[in-house]
């Protein structure tokens, strides 16, 4: 009898899914997923030095989770201040998202409680923010650039 971690099943196939967008395979362990070579990197965020920090959807889960409403349909997921933070990042003029379509550049005055990260229904982040339209959202975030 093969017993199975579905916690643990669930958790690398929806990592699986987020990165190669093919689906179609899960594994036990991560460790198996990293011989491979898939990978668990959710998306990057590049400093203004230059440097890089991956953040890992098991980082993203330990942010507090924020609402917002944009017109009329509640969006939900982390604040994109506490990414940032959570990167190191604690001075900056802008940030610019970008993904599989509607590359975003935000102000600093932007990067505010009206501006998270969505958790979208396919396995992927996107923006979600009352300072640009909802058609112009950032979608399948991955990567994040700061100035």
């Amino acid at each position: 009898m093969i017993k199975v971690n579905h916690e643990k099943t669930f958790s690398v196939c929806i990592h699986h899914i987020i990165l190669s967008r093919a689906g179609g395979v899960c594994f036990n362990d991560s460790s198996t997923a990293e011989r491979i070579g898939v990978g668990l990197l959710e998306f990057q965020v590049v400093k203004a030095d230059g440097s890089k920090f991956a953040v890992t959807l098991d980082a993203l889960k330990k942010l507090p989770i924020a609402n917002i409403t944009v017109d009329g349909k509640v969006q939900e997921g982390p604040k994109l201040l506490d990414i940032l933070t959570l990167a190191g990042v604690t001075d900056f003029t802008e940030v610019t998202l970008t993904g599989s379509a509607s590359p975003v550049t935000l102000t600093r005055a932007q990067v505010d409680d009206h501006t998270i990260l969505d958790f979208n229904n396919h396995g992927t982040l996107k923006l979600a923010t009352t300072y640009v339209p909802m058609p112009d959202w950032t979608k399948d975030i991955s990567e994040i650039t700061v100035k």
